[in-house]
């Protein structure tokens, strides 16, 4: 074999091999270049999922099964990149970061809900609550910093029930009655449920007989029958020297919450009960309501 030819050969044979890694280094960099593309894709996704975490906590609970469907083909598919371990890193610290803020929030929502309550305990004048919360909260408010809507959300959702039952006792307070006679039981009964949003009102007296119902009350026997249980408690613990239970909130499994207020008119004891439409009472709901009855039902005594 002549020199020339086997020169030949070796130019021949080293450009099909250097034609060969062009193509395969071709085919590596498009592979990388697609593999960087998806990560980019899922890592844009994951900020914006975690954005969507910040203004909307409630959809935590489902944001890291998300996460974890989101990261998973993209491990799987680059299982052999020497960038997939920094990614999965990358990804397990935005799983806990996220796990974080969902005990923070919590532990937030929980000390909220702690103030609140102790900042109600200590208002006789409910007017003055919200006053009161900015000055007890300012403290927690400037700690939370760029979550500051979260912060009202949690806010308003534990001041709910408090100005709820505000609104309420203002509403109840408003009733008047005009001649105070027995026969404006009915009316009365019907504008307590109307007023404060309550489906059934019943006033019974200590035999546990009902006396009047609002319009379209149900099971008044029975919410009577129970009133009367209520007010022999009263008559025991009163014979053990015990201090008199007044009011007694009730939830039974149909998540109904029935509301039974012990009064005294002279002598005789009286029960109003009134049954919720599926929001929370407080013990002392139905208070501003007794004064108008008191009225009507002295009427009784005197006659």
């Amino acid at each position: 074999m002549t020199l020339p030819l086997v020169a030949l050969i070796l130019v021949a044979t080293m450009s099909l091999w250097a034609a060969g890694y062009a193509f395969g280094a071709r085919r590596g960099k498009a592979a990388r270049d697609a593999l960087r593309d998806e990560v980019v894709s899922h890592t844009n996704r994951i900020a914006r999922l975690e954005a969507d975490a910040t203004r909307a906590p409630e959809k935590r609970g489902s944001l890291r099964g998300e996460l974890e469907q989101v990261i998973a083909p993209l491990l799987g598919a680059a299982r052999n990149d020497a960038g997939v371990e920094v990614l999965r890193h990358e990804m397990k610290s935005v799983l806990d970061t996220l796990s974080s803020r969902e005990r923070t929030n919590e532990a937030f929502r929980s000390e909220v809900r702690g103030l609140l309550g102790e900042v109600a305990r200590r208002s006789e004048d409910s007017s003055h609550v919200e006053e009161r919360l900015r000055t007890v909260l300012a403290p927690l408010l400037a700690q939370r910093g760029d979550e500051a809507h979260d912060v009202r959300r949690v806010i308003d959702e534990a001041l709910e029930p408090l100005l709820e039952n505000d609104r309420v006792g203002h509403e109840l307070s408003t009733i008047h009655v005009a001649r105070g006679s027995l026969g404006e039981l009915p009316a009365l009964l019907d504008a307590i449920a109307t007023k404060a949003g309550f489906a059934s009102v019943v006033l019974s007296d200590e035999a546990g007989l009902p006396l009047a119902a609002s319009d379209g009350a149900v099971d008044v026997d029975g919410l009577s029958g129970t009133a009367a249980f209520f007010v022999t408690l009263a008559e025991r613990s009163e014979r053990a020297s015990l201090p008199r239970p007044l009011s007694c909130v009730v939830l039974d499994e149909t998540n109904r919450v029935t509301l039974h207020r012990i009064f005294s008119v002279g002598e005789t004891r009286f029960t109003l009960s009134a049954v919720s439409r599926g929001k929370a009472l407080g013990p002392g709901a139905l208070d501003p309501a007794l004064l108008p009855l008191e009225r009507v039902l002295g009427r009784r005594e005197l006659s």
